[in-house]
C-alpha cells in the first residue's frame, strides 16, 4: 500500500538518524533553502545562529537506506546561567513528511545534548506537534530573543531536575 506521495507506507520503520558529517554541508542548506526560502535568514532562530554557532556534534541527518531525507542542528546557548540548546531548524525533504522523520530527529537531538551538557532544549514551534515529545510553553517574554518571536510558540523540554522558573531573562553565549 502506498499513500498519497506514492512512498510505501512502511517506510517509517526504515528511518535511521545519523550524526552530522562535515559532506552534508550543501544537502542541508539545499534542503532548508528549498522548505523555508530566502525568509528563513528573518526569523528569530536565525538571528541567534548568526551570534553562536552551531555545535555540529550534535546535528543530526535522517536517513531513508542511503538517501539523506531530512536534517536538524543544535545551537549552544545560555539563559541566567543555565547552558542549553537552540534546537533546529528541523527540516524534512517534502516528499517524506508525515512519516516520523521529524520527530525522531526531535527526540534524539534532544537526548543527546541534554546527555553532553545542556540543561534544556529550546525551540519556537507548534505546541500541538512539540509537547507530544516533552516541550511545553514558557511564561511569554520570559526568554527574551535577539529580534522578534512569537512569544507563544517558544518551548522548552528541561532535565527533570531543572526549575522552568529559573530560565529566565536573555540569550547569551553557552558558558
Amino acid at each position: 500500500m502506498t499513500n498519497k506521495t506514492n512512498i510505501p507506507d512502511n517506510i517509517g520503520s526504515n528511518i535511521s538518524i545519523r550524526p552530522y558529517q562535515k559532506t552534508d554541508f550543501d544537502f542541508v542548506e539545499k534542503l532548508q533553502a528549498k522548505a523555508f526560502g530566502p525568509g528563513r535568514f528573518a526569523r528569530a532562530a536565525y538571528r541567534v545562529r548568526e551570534k553562536f554557532l552551531s555545535d555540529d556534534e550534535l546535528g543530526l541527518i535522517a536517513m531513508i537506506g542511503n538517501k539523506r531525507v531530512g536534517s536538524v542542528s543544535m545551537t549552544p546557548i545560555s539563559i541566567a546561567k543555565i547552558n542549553g540548546y537552540l534546537l533546529g531548524p528541523l527540516v524534512t525533504d517534502n516528499q517524506y513528511r508525515s512519516i516520523g522523520i521529524g520527530g525522531k530527529l526531535v527526540l534524539q537531538a534532544t537526548s543527546n545534548a541534554l546527555k553532553k551538557a545542556g540543561e534544556f532544549t529550546l525551540l519556537v514551534g507548534d505546541l500541538p506537534y512539540y509537547g507530544t515529545m516533552g516541550f511545553e510553553a514558557v511564561e511569554p517574554y520570559s526568554i527574551i530573543f535577539p529580534s522578534f518571536v512569537d512569544q507563544n510558540r517558544i518551548l522548552i523540554s528541561c532535565k527533570p531536575d531543572i526549575n522552568l522558573d529559573n530560565i529566565v531573562g536573555e540569550l547569551e553565549a553557552y558558558i
